[in-house]
């Protein structure tokens, strides 16, 4: 097998990274409009020991674990993996999870940028006809952002790596129940098969630990690099960004909006993309 099949180890890695990391941070965490911005930059990044550590730890290892997931995804349509169904609809939505859990996540910063984040996204849901504007009172807990979304935002960005953890074991379940898909077309009984210790186990270790030193190295030497430089500026809901833009691995979805006149359309459009992604073997068939 291709050292490619790793990839989803490595994304294993980051993601456990990501719950540890995060739930250090959260320990030390005021969800408050006053509170939050402050606690982060002067609190945590100044005072916590190792805390400027942990938070880069955090915020580099999202947008490393993205990077990971998207060449995983690509390798399992590139390699036919998309037509193990089960497989496929699990990681799909455990991808669908994570861009939740990583939108919530730059919310609670509440600097400039995160502000306006929640403000463009959560109105999003005023397209649903007749209760949209209800639906943005019921998520920002009333007319305007305040410290109540901000608990709203931190409850669901706490919970749901909980549900991760499960679909995790779902998706490793089912990966290893059915077999995972290799450049190989004769497997017919088991002394066909490659056993994953102890030449599996080594290559994932291996390459694990190659992507941990380049972690590392982003880390330490570019650690603003995932990071807007308008997320360094207290929020200020009375002065608008000059350009309004999600992270990079939420691009996808905010192109598809912006390219469409018609704010429905433009979220029919991205929800229509959304459910292609469970259903995409018959569109593309490799091989």
């Amino acid at each position: 097998l291709s050292p490619v099949y790793s990839i989803g180890f490595c994304a294993s890695i980051f993601i456990m990274i990501q719950i540890i990391s995060g739930y250090i941070l959260a320990s030390n965490y005021i969800a408050s409009t006053s509170e939050s911005f402050n606690i982060i930059h002067s609190v945590i990044m100044r005072e916590l020991d190792t805390g400027w550590l942990i938070r880069f730890n955090h915020v580099n290892g999202c947008g490393l674990l993205f990077i990971v997931i998207y060449m995983h995804m690509y390798r399992s349509i590139y390699n036919n993996s998309i037509s193990k169904t089960s497989v496929w609809i699990v990681g799909v939505l455990m991808y669908i999870i994570l861009c939740g859990i990583a939108f919530t996540g730059y919310s609670l910063v509440y600097g400039q940028m995160s502000l306006w984040a929640i403000v463009v996204i959560c109105s999003l849901v005023t397209a649903v006809p007749l209760i949209g504007n209800k639906l943005l009172i019921l998520i920002w807990g009333g007319s305007v952002v305040s410290s109540v979304t901000l608990q709203r935002i931190f409850c669901v960005h706490y919970l749901l790596p909980l549900l991760i953890i499960l679909l995790i074991l779902v998706h490793l379940y089912n990966l290893h129940y059915i077999n995972s898909t290799g450049d190989m077309y004769f497997i017919n009984n088991r002394y066909d098969r490659i056993s994953f210790y102890p030449l599996l186990l080594i290559r994932d270790v291996f390459i694990g630990s190659i992507i941990l030193i380049i972690f590392n190295v982003f880390v330490y030497f570019y650690s603003d690099i995932f990071v807007h430089s308008d997320n360094y500026i207290p929020a200020n809901p009375l002065v608008t960004p000059s350009e309004i833009m999600p992270e990079f691995y939420l691009l996808p979805f905010y192109a598809l909006v912006r390219a469409i006149p018609n704010k429905v359309l433009g979220i029919v459009v991205m929800v229509l993309f959304l459910l292609s992604l469970s259903n995409i073997y018959p569109i593309f068939i490799i091989r």
